[in-house]
Order: C-alpha cells, then sequence, then structure tokens
C-alpha cells in the first residue's frame, strides 16, 4: 500500500573519513558522495507525519575524526580517500584521481593527521554503519498504534 516507506542509509556517518581532494579544482569531497549524515532523530524529523513501524541496524564502524585531523588531512590532499568512487567532484564535476607522490611535507601532515585521531578515536565506541526504518503513516492515537522510541 502507500501507506509506509522504508528508508536506508549509513548511520551518523563521519563523512570527513575517507574525503577526497579534486586534483581540478582543489575542492574537498565526502566520501562516496554522501553530503548528508542521517541518525533515527534526523530521519524522524524528515518524516513528520510518519511513525516507525520497525527499524534494524546493519554493521559496526569506529570510523570517526575530529576538526584538527580533518584539517591536516586535506592539507594533505587526502591520500586516503575513497577515490575508486564512481562520483564525480562535487563543485566542477571532474573525475577524482588518486594524488600522485606526495612531498615529504603533505607525509609528515598525514602522519600528524593520524597522531592527533589516535586518542580521539579511543574515547568513541562503535556505531551501526546502516540503519533502517520501515515507517508507516498514522496517528499516535490509532488503535494499534506501536512508535519505536529512540
Amino acid at each position: 500500500t502507500n501507506d509506509y516507506l522504508l528508508v536506508g542509509v549509513p548511520c551518523d556517518q563521519d563523512i570527513r573519513v575517507g574525503r577526497t581532494t579534486c586534483s581540478t579544482c582543489f575542492a574537498h569531497n565526502p566520501p562516496w558522495g554522501h553530503v548528508n549524515s542521517f541518525s533515527k532523530d534526523s530521519l524522524r524529523s524528515m518524516f513528520p507525519g510518519m511513525l516507525v513501524e520497525r527499524e534494524s541496524w546493519v554493521g559496526q564502524n569506529t570510523e570517526r575524526t575530529n576538526f584538527l585531523s580533518s584539517m591536516l588531512m586535506d592539507m594533505a590532499g587526502n591520500p586516503y580517500g575513497t577515490y575508486g568512487q564512481e562520483e564525480t567532484c562535487i563543485r566542477c564535476g571532474a573525475n577524482l584521481v588518486k594524488p600522485l607522490e606526495r612531498m615529504l611535507p603533505q607525509k609528515a601532515l598525514t602522519k600528524l593527521a593520524f597522531w592527533v585521531n589516535r586518542p580521539f578515536r579511543m574515547f568513541h565506541g562503535s556505531r551501526p554503519n546502516w540503519i533502517h526504518l520501515l515507517l508507516r503513516k498514522g496517528r499516535s492515537d490509532a488503535p494499534g498504534y506501536r512508535d519505536v522510541k529512540p
């Protein structure tokens, strides 16, 4: 029926991890073209007239970074970004290609970014890779209503 919507998205993805740098315009691009990050609460707010009928979580992920590490990786040219993706640069549309040989300062910035991020990652646990929500049109006062709370 038209009363249901199934949504599956990456869950709370840190879109700074795996970022790429365009070799044409030097813009920083999110991994796999993901320009948004979603949580269960943000998805619920996007569909206010719908109730969560079912939810499931898939996989585990510990990939996170911080502002300083992300900035250092940007300065280093994001050598470990998702350059194998089919998506193009979000600014100029050019194909994203892995950086050529990097200079010593770029290598040092990369090492520093990993070093700065190490303690940060120790204090953040894992989270699901994906969230799947089955949403249903309805009202909370309807018979048989059962909204899955956050």
